[in-house]
């Protein structure tokens, strides 16, 4: 059977009086906060390791639940809001965000770690396509001036800017203030209730239909992801792009440990957060002050520094070099925030409106996998190889899927 109309299903009217310029502030800050929530952790993994007496085995393992959580969710939900609408799985998603803080603060033993990042996983995976998605459509209602370029630079702002500020964010208050454990997931948890509380101001913006848009939806096991027709080759080459920027953040998160324990006998948390904010900052300033720039000029920046970023890295490493590791941060974190955009503005120009959820969703999945693999494979190649080539060979790796990825995109947007 058929689904019903999108007009016939509760939730989908516009709310009276909402504008989209409120709506989009509101979906913004929720985006931002999910984000941020869901790397609050990077700076505090030392506490934990302390309290629950656990290695970085144990820490690759719990990052790998998070991983599961934002993977599967958006490969069997990432699309629920084309058919449920947006503010309704947005709402849900915030309710997951919260269930995850609780779980964080009340079941403080290893197992309760594992559950708790696989549920903010869940409701980052939720978040992301969903929020994405509305961000955009309410840019087309006229929240920005030029929503071909604003929206999609605004969504990657909050997306980036997010798992930057994260980090920062969780280092700061462990820091400053009491309760290292428990201050900053209260305060990710009330951010994330007050902005799941203002959904209400933000009207639907969910295309009313009959019926599924003319896309290919691929649902081998369940999944629910949009394939433009005809785009498949230029959608996949843009997830490769997201794979690959986001191979340079789970890459910097997993080395930030590594670095400080080499240079600095008790690094702070602060710094911690810090180096992890300059590599996500870093890939949103990079889009911010290049959002107006040809889609060809980004990717082909992007590629070019991508291998460069790299190379410094392995020689920070190889050297336990702080001042060479933030130089590398920029650079990597520059090439990896063009290459998100050129990949996700694809995806956005040649989604289907009516299944606009459901290809981000496909686009973050694959990102998503480059975020979790150099963390896994830089714990399992580490030992056998050593961390500076392994570096070099996932830098090698990925920057030829970085051309790749443009060379199969970007030829066939010419112009733009």
């Amino acid at each position: 059977m058929g689904s019903p109309p999108a007009s016939s299903t509760p939730g989908r009217h516009d709310h009276a009086g909402a504008r989209p310029r409120t709506g989009f502030a509101v979906v913004g800050l929720l985006f931002f906060a999910t984000m941020g929530y869901g790397t609050v952790t990077t700076p505090l993994w030392p506490l934990y390791q302390d309290r629950d007496h656990f290695g970085p085995t144990m820490v690759t393992v719990v990052f790998s639940m998070y991983a599961v959580g934002t993977v599967a969710t958006l490969m069997f939900a990432g699309s629920l809001s084309d058919r449920f609408g947006r503010t309704r799985i947005l709402a849900a998603a915030a309710a997951l965000g919260i269930a995850s803080v609780l779980v964080f603060l009340l079941w403080q033993s290893v197992p309760g770690l594992l559950t708790a990042r696989l549920v903010q996983g869940m409701g980052v995976g939720l978040t992301t396509s969903t929020a994405t998605a509305a961000m955009v459509e309410l840019g087309h209602r006229g929240a920005v001036r030029r929503p071909a370029t604003s929206a999609t630079t605004a969504t990657t702002l909050a997306n980036l800017g997010g798992l930057g500020a994260g980090a920062l964010i969780g280092g700061m208050i462990s820091e400053w203030v009491p309760g290292p454990l428990t201050a900053p997931f209260i305060f990710f948890g009330a951010a994330i209730a007050v902005a799941g509380l203002a959904l209400t101001l933000v009207p639907e913006t969910a295309p009313r239909g009959q019926g599924p848009a003319p896309a290919t939806p691929h649902r081998r096991a369940g999944a629910l992801i949009a394939v433009p027709r005809g785009k498949a080759g230029v959608y996949f080459c843009s997830g490769a792009l997201g794979l690959t920027a986001f191979a340079v953040f789970g890459t910097f998160t997993a080395l930030v440990p590594v670095i400080l324990a080499d240079v600095l006998e008790s690094p702070g948390r602060v710094l911690s957060g810090v180096l992890v904010m300059l590599v996500m900052g870093t890939a949103a300033g990079a889009q911010l002050l290049l959002r107006n720039a040809r889609t060809r000029t980004l990717a082909s920046a992007g590629v070019a520094l991508y291998p460069v970023g790299w190379l410094l890295t392995a020689l920070a490493v190889h050297a336990s070099s702080l001042a060479l590791f933030i130089v590398s941060s920029v650079v990597a974190g520059t090439a990896a925030g063009l290459l998100f955009k050129t990949g996700s503005s694809t995806v956005d120009r040649i989604a289907d409106p009516q299944r606009r959820a459901g290809a981000h969703s496909g686009f973050f999945l694959i990102s998503y996998i480059g975020m979790a693999l150099p963390v896994i494979g830089l714990a399992a190649l580490g030992g056998v190889i050593g961390t500076v080539w392994s570096v070099v060979i996932f830098g090698l790796v990925l920057a030829a899927a970085a051309g790749a990825g443009m060379a199969g995109a970007v030829p066939r947007m010419r112009g733009r």
